[in-house]
């Protein structure tokens, strides 16, 4: 599956056009591109990709199968993605392209962020589990998805490479009007005890679904993040945002 299995050490993203292989005709140009995407669809049905940065990359079915041993994207429904693709491709509005050759890309984890009891209970939030979190790179609120980039460690066990998990916890009675705080906890996998490797960087995505309905108040959420070393970072999200966008 190309990078969706081996990269581990991708460099910080973001939306991007850049043109190669170029020619005297600028129709005959191809480009390349990549950026954070929602999947939607299905191997059989045909697959849509809705960009962070809006718009949307329907990708051809060869270049799906290609990138994913002919398995799809499966479950997911988060990945940072890279094609190619012709100006002919791209809808007058500059909106959509279609015909898309993927060739590479890696998924987000996908989780939930869960309440500081739970976190406890499941040790979470135990001091031991834990990673040193060596830089905060970016967050960002897209269609029910809190999104985070960490610079921080991870484990090797029997010279396989584990990352750990970006989990967000919030306590409840520390919500305010229009305002919650996720504490990052970045956990080891259970062999505590291994050593420490990277830097890397390491891609999330919450879902917010609901969490809205935990913070008073009806204007926009301020939600702040912090690390357990004393990294913040504060966003204001629109309560819209704390849901999936609606899809054709």
């Amino acid at each position: 599956m190309k990078l969706f299995k081996t990269l581990l050490f991708s460099a910080l993203a973001a939306c991007t056009l850049t043109s190669c292989l170029g020619s005297d005709d600028e129709s005959e140009n191809t480009y390349t591109a990549y950026g954070f995407y929602t999947i939607t669809g299905s191997l059989t049905a045909g697959y849509t990709l809705y960009s962070d940065m809006g718009g949307k990359v329907i990708p051809t079915a060869a270049s799906v199968a290609d990138i994913t041993n002919k398995e799809g994207f499966g479950s997911h429904t988060r990945a940072m993605l890279y094609f190619r693709y012709k100006a002919n491709q791209v809808s007058a509005d500059q909106k959509t392209i279609t015909g898309a050759e993927l060739y590479d890309g890696r998924y987000f984890d996908e989780l939930y962020p869960m309440s500081k009891d739970y976190a406890d209970r499941t040790l979470v939030t135990s001091e031991d589990s834990t990673f040193q979190v060596r830089e905060f790179m970016d967050v960002w609120a897209y269609r029910g998805y809190l999104n985070t980039v960490f610079n921080g460690a991870y484990s090797s066990v029997n010279d396989i490479n584990i990352k750990p998990t970006i989990n967000l916890v919030y306590d409840p009675a520390s919500i305010t009007e229009n305002a919650i705080t996720f504490d990052v906890y970045y956990n080891r996998h259970s062999a505590k005890n291994a050593n420490a490797n990277g830097p890397v960087y390491f891609y999330t995505s919450h879902y917010l679904n609901r969490i809205d309905e935990l913070v008073p108040g009806s204007d926009d959420v301020t939600i702040t993040i912090k690390s357990t070393d004393g990294i913040t970072k504060e966003i204001k999200v629109s309560r819209q945002d704390f849901y999936p966008g609606h899809y054709e």
